[in-house]
């Protein structure tokens, strides 16, 4: 029997993630963390940063967490972050974390103008998570990104284009990646 993961997110406001997965990657305050099944147990602060799980439902799903800080612990093949705050790459609210981004760089402005050296930090840190919230929800998009050249990609298969659409194929994909996805 394969062995996974089980992975636990809990925030003060509750549980806001718990699945099995093959892989779960973290930032901590000393770099990345791998963790695999048989992980040897560690606890390691977290810091602002996003979390991948690789889940086991299939081979190309990675969910995408926005974690603002906290610990993780990893024993017995159970992965448990406690976070001051996480939020799933589906649950961000862009225009939220961008007007959050927007309110840090004012104030990080205004702390430098009245060398205000706490306020400096905590608006340092606002800045880190908008911009964290951000970089994870793009995730969605790249996702999407990539389930449409799949199924371009079959389509070609399908009609028996594979040599004559192979260099159609690669620069219609390249193409596609210039784009923004918007429509998508």
């Amino acid at each position: 029997m394969t062995r996974h993961l089980k992975v636990n997110i809990v925030t003060p406001n509750g549980v806001v993630y718990e699945h099995h997965a093959h892989m779960v990657v973290a930032k901590t305050l000393d770099g990345d963390l791998g963790i695999l099944p048989r992980h040897a147990p560690i606890i390691a602060p977290l810091a602002i940063d996003e979390v991948r799980i690789k889940r086991i439902d299939s081979d190309d799903h990675v969910d995408w967490i926005a974690i603002n800080g906290g610990v993780i612990e990893v024993r017995d093949d159970v992965v448990t972050i406690i976070a001051d705050s996480a939020e799933r790459e589906r649950d961000i609210d862009v225009s939220r974390a961008e007007r959050a981004k927007n309110r840090a760089e004012e104030l990080i402005r205004e702390a430098k103008s009245h060398a205000d050296v706490d306020e400096l930090r905590r608006a340092t840190v606002a800045l880190h998570r908008a911009i964290n919230r951000i970089n994870v929800s793009k995730q969605k998009k790249k996702k999407k990104q990539k389930q449409f050249e799949r199924a371009v990609f079959a389509f070609f298969l399908e009609n028996g284009l594979q040599e004559k659409a192979r260099e159609l194929l690669i620069r219609f994909i390249q193409f596609l990646r210039t784009l923004t996805y918007e429509f998508l």
